[in-house]
């Protein structure tokens, strides 16, 4: 009986809270679980799409405070095309935006702030994150196992670590900014194959951690590197020696001179 009666405590004052923070904030909103394509809905946050490639799923608009819950946005098992945009999640104990065996999914134009991550890819394929801002979480963005991804244009700020592959490949990140992390880039467990280009590296207290080669140039663009102290004799806007990332054979070979997010 007495156990009964700490249930049906529990559940009021749990049902109170929730009333309380809706009628605080409107705006936020509960935690989303979608596992499998089915499970696109509009009760799980969908306003519009079709799962399509030129008409995806859409997530967005939404405020969520994930505390004390795992992750704030949680999709698993799909294959239709999403998008989730303009979310702003935080305060999840595991993970801001957690996806996990997705291809074809988009997060695009969110903001993911003090979240133990702020988007973890699991085994994930021909994902895109992009434009998005990641500031004070333990791992921004933490992806395993996982390929074909796409990371581009997102600012990572005063996260203990930026950007973390574990047994990632062929993956590209491009565009971005990491500024004032304890590590920006750790690629770790075998990550190799990846391609980073025309990142800028700031103020990081550790740049780039890589103990297996990937590729840290394109098409003779490399990243920028605030402690590069190389020279550019020849005026080309590229170093002319190699930014060594750890190990030889692990470098970037076209270290630039200025930010390339800003090179037409």
């Amino acid at each position: 009986m007495r156990n009964v009666v700490t249930m049906c405590c529990l559940v009021l004052l749990v049902s109170s809270v929730g009333v309380f923070a809706s009628e605080c904030d409107p705006d936020v909103r509960a935690p989303i679980w979608i596992n499998g394509d089915h499970e696109f809905t509009a009760e799980n946050g969908v306003v519009g799409g079709t799962g399509t490639p030129s008409d995806p799923f859409i997530i967005s608009g939404l405020k969520i405070d994930a505390g004390p819950c795992d992750y704030g946005i949680r999709v698993e098992r799909t294959s239709s095309y999403f998008e989730i945009r303009d979310i702003e999640v935080s305060g999840a104990a595991k993970a801001g935006i957690y996806l996990s065996y997705t291809e074809n999914g988009t997060v695009i134009g969110c903001r993911l702030v003090a979240n133990w991550s702020g988007i973890v890819i699991n085994f994930g394929s021909t994902n895109s994150v992009s434009e998005c801002t990641f500031e004070s979480n333990t791992d921004a963005l933490h992806a395993y196992f996982s390929h074909d991804n796409h990371i581009a244009e997102n600012v990572f700020t005063e996260n203990r670590t930026a950007l973390w592959f574990d047994a990632c490949h062929d993956n590209t990140v491009t565009a971005n900014g990491f500024l004032d992390n304890h590590t920006a880039v750790f690629l770790d467990l075998g990550s190799s194959g990846n391609i980073l280009s025309r990142n800028a590296f700031f103020d990081n207290l550790h740049h780039a951690q890589a103990a297996t080669p990937n590729q840290w140039s394109c098409d003779g663009v490399g990243n920028y590197w605030d402690t590069y102290s190389g020279l550019d004799i020849d005026k080309d806007g590229v170093g002319d020696t190699p930014y060594v990332i750890q190990v030889q054979d692990n470098e970037d070979t076209s270290p630039m001179m200025s930010d390339p997010r800003v090179i037409d």
